[in-house]
């Protein structure tokens, strides 16, 4: 019930943290400059 309810919210919260663990894993390795900054 729980994953139903995080998947109606768009992303699961589990997904939401590991995409933005990996973002982060990747712009400290490879520095890129966007321009949401």
């Amino acid at each position: 019930m729980v994953s139903l309810y995080l998947d109606g919210n768009g992303y699961g919260l589990h997904t939401r943290l590991s995409l933005l663990s990996v973002v982060n894993a990747l712009r400290l390795f490879f520095p890129i400059k966007d321009d949401k900054e």
